[in-house]
């Protein structure tokens, strides 16, 4: 069994939904109770002058928002991505203290350069979020800007987003956020503040050998606290199933792994531009392998499910055969039976002496002989 090179890229978002929709129809027919609902991609990361491809604020939102910037800090002119057309909406969003100045792109950015002194600094946090297929471009905007506003803007972030969409059916948005508070006058507010330990009578504590007094370091908010992507991850699905069910559509989507669901499914990774480039001109990466090979592994998982729907259906037929054989033994006991009254009687009768094999292979073998042997006895009788 094959699977699709495209699968790997650009159709994949559409063959897990058809995957996750058969695993649906199936864990009805089972009994399991257990609806699959998918994980929409929900990335985010932290944008430092240490580490990563963009080690620039003003680079990486000349990059988001396809225009030209420059850096104040070291000259740099970004200009590579300004003729780009898969960009259909910007727009930066202020928190009540941020000066009016920030709504310009270049402004704001070369402020957060400016304030951050060290070299592995934190200058932004940045998020990639995909965004239903199922919604109009006026719709995805104004969630993207609601779901923004409610749960950084209100808190006090400065963000600029972004929707990008190529065409290809990965519509997503870009959204980079300062990591600085803003007090009351429009100034940026410290990341941490030092916290000195007092001793009985509130006098600094001295430590003789570091040679200065004992303090610990205070975050001023709580931004970076690791359930805040939890919560985040969950606004944005309770905001775009609300919207679903507005518009009258069956579709669900959640913040919660597969694992968490309850279901065996294995999880694709994230290719990235470069990767999903390349394999769009037919060339095979290591990640692309690996995806997959994890939906080979989904389709044998479905496969099985199905073998459990098919005898799931078998077991009720039995049940079902049973129960007519006992009411017209007991309603019509000397009369002789109709002929479709035979046939039933008849697959029930070799039902009970036939037991269906477990695996694959030996339910095939017994599909065949039970296909040969009854051909010959109904074709007569008929």
């Amino acid at each position: 069994m094959t699977i699709k090179r495209e699968y790997a890229t650009s159709r994949r978002s559409d063959f897990n939904m058809d995957f996750i929709k058969s695993i649906n129809k199936l864990n009805a027919i089972i009994g399991n109770g257990i609806e699959i609902k998918p994980v929409p991609h929900f990335r985010v990361e932290i944008l430092s002058r240490g580490k990563g491809s963009y080690k620039s604020a003003v680079g990486y939102a000349a990059y988001c928002a396809g225009t030209r910037l420059r850096n104040e800090l070291d000259g740099r002119i970004y200009d590579k991505w300004s003729e780009r057309d898969d960009i259909f909406f910007s727009r930066i969003m202020l928190p009540k203290n941020a000066p009016h100045s920030y709504k310009d792109r270049e402004i704001l950015w070369n402020e957060v350069e400016k304030i951050e002194k060290n070299k592995n600094a934190q200058l932004a946090r940045t998020l990639v979020i995909a965004l239903p297929k199922e919604f109009s471009t006026d719709t995805q905007k104004r969630i993207i800007c609601q779901y923004v506003q409610e749960t950084f803007v209100n808190r006090g972030m400065c963000a600029d987003i972004n929707l990008h969409d190529k065409g290809v059916g990965n519509p997503h948005a870009h959204v980079i956020l300062t990591m600085r508070s803003i007090d009351e006058n429009g100034n940026w507010m410290a990341k941490q503040r030092k916290v000195y330990q007092l001793d009985e009578n509130g006098n600094k504590i001295y430590d003789r050998i570091k040679k200065q007094y004992k303090c610990t370091t205070q975050k001023c908010n709580n931004w970076d606290d690791l359930c805040n992507v939890e919560q985040w991850r969950e606004k944005w699905a309770d905001i775009c199933n609300k919207e679903f069910e507005r518009l009258g559509l069956s579709k669900r989507i959640t913040h919660e792994s597969y694992q968490r669901q309850g279901v065996g499914i294995i999880p694709t990774k994230h290719l990235g531009s470069v990767v999903t480039a390349l394999e769009r001109k037919g060339m095979r990466t290591k990640a692309g392998e690996k995806n997959r090979d994890i939906h080979l592994k989904n389709v044998k998982l479905i496969i099985d499910m199905a073998y459990k729907a098919f005898r799931k259906i078998m077991d009720k037929m039995r049940k079902m055969l049973q129960q007519v054989k006992q009411q017209l033994a007991q309603e019509r006991p000397e009369q002789k039976l109709t002929i479709c009254e035979e046939l039933s009687l008849s697959l029930y009768n070799n039902n009970e002496k036939t037991k269906i094999p477990q695996s694959t292979r030996g339910y095939r073998q017994y599909q065949r002989k039970y296909t040969r042997t009854h051909s010959r006895d109904f074709v007569p009788s008929l």
